[in-house]
């Protein structure tokens, strides 16, 4: 039985979450389906792509093939970021065209991909509602291609590289931290050890700064980063004192290093 997720950032504070949840469930009583309901997650930091990401791409492999997942991070009304339907590995992502999935699948595209354009529903204006009516309707059997027209490809968004200093010192850039402190970064030890052309990396030290997603530089139009975006770096400035931590694992894939108290 295929199975619906939710990975958010609206948060359990506000009306949001339990809103798009009952909106789900409303439309699977339209159709007369029934599906198990997952919340991955809706702690997400606000407009954070980085973030759901990597807490998506950590869960849904667990679901069972033709499971629907939908992403809805910075979900409001946009031309150039429209509500998009993807196949890939076997599974549907409902999320809006913002470059969230070029994350979550890098240097990959999907087996189809289409704009959502539910003109059937004229009823349906907010881009959460529209996803939760095709999420619906894949559930009832539905097939992606009826969901709207194909689309070339999704919007790109690119993370920041290492930045290799020498042979033994790099500066890497923070992707999530996790609930007990561990710091995940958006580069590896292989990449590292690549970007450096050394033999070993298990003696490195690296710096972890934070940053965002930057838009790809060619291709359809891509999100703009926040001028001043939520981070999930616990030091105020950390451009100016950047956290310098020994690499734990030099087997580990992404880098995840502890922090100093976890």
């Amino acid at each position: 039985m295929p199975i619906v997720s939710l990975t958010t950032d609206y948060g359990w504070k506000d009306p949001d979450a339990a809103a798009i949840r009952a909106g789900l469930y409303s439309e699977m009583l339209r159709h007369q389906v029934a599906s198990p309901l997952v919340d991955v997650s809706h702690d997400v930091s606000p407009r954070s792509h980085q973030e759901a990401a990597y807490i998506l791409g950590g869960a849904y492999k667990a679901f069972p093939k033709g499971s629907v997942h939908l992403m809805l991070i910075d979900c409001r009304p946009m031309v150039n970021h429209p509500p998009i339907a993807a196949m890939i590995d076997g599974h549907y992502f409902l999320t809006q065209d913002h470059g969230g999935l070029s994350l979550l699948f890098p240097g990959r595209q999907p087996d189809e991909l289409v704009t959502i354009d539910m003109r059937n529903r004229l009823d349906l204006t907010d881009p959460g509602d529209i996803m939760t009516a095709a999420a619906a309707h894949l559930i009832a059997g539905g097939t992606i291609s009826t969901l709207g027209p194909p689309r070339p490809q999704w919007n790109q968004l690119q993370s920041t590289h290492p930045e290799v200093l020498d042979p033994n010192h790099a500066i890497v850039h923070v992707q999530y931290v996790d609930h007990f402190g561990q710091v995940v970064t958006t580069s590896s030890f292989t990449t590292l050890k690549a970007e450096s052309q050394v033999a070993s990396v298990a003696q490195w030290t690296c710096t972890v700064a934070t940053s965002t997603p930057t838009e790809a530089p060619s291709g359809i139009p891509t999100h703009q980063p926040m001028t001043n975006p939520p981070t999930a770096n616990p030091t105020s400035n950390p451009s100016a004192n950047p956290t310098t931590v020994p690499t734990a694992n030099p087997t580990a894939n992404p880098t995840k290093v502890p922090t100093a108290n976890p």
